[in-house]
């Protein structure tokens, strides 16, 4: 599976799971962009034990465009530079993993 399709799956099933819960906001799309983008880069890294600046820019462009094409009023440039840098912190943070899994874990 490419990594266009495996990003766009995982949006597809944290995007319903959240909905099924509470109606989604910008503020759960800035989250489950953040945490796509966190995950798939770590898991990236952990395979090969770096990430190009040309594979971070394609995660953040898979998600920026997905949103987008789904939420156009919701979704702008403001919220993906907002989701971008969320996801850039979360994956500093020691606990990223555990936090990750713990996301994971509420959207089932």
């Amino acid at each position: 599976m490419e990594i266009q399709q495996l990003i766009i799956q995982h949006l597809d099933y944290l995007l319903l799971k959240k909905s099924e819960v509470k109606p989604l906001n910008v503020e759960t799309l800035i989250e489950i962009g953040s945490y796509v983008a966190g995950g798939v880069l770590r898991g990236r890294f952990s395979l090969v034990k770096e990430v190009s600046q040309e594979e971070i820019n394609g995660v953040f462009g898979v998600i920026g465009n997905f949103f987008k094409e789904h939420f156009p009023e919701d979704f702008t440039e403001k919220e993906f530079v907002i989701m971008r840098n969320k996801a850039l912190e979360l994956m500093q943070e020691t606990t990223f993993d555990s936090d990750l899994q713990s996301f994971m874990n509420t959207s089932r």
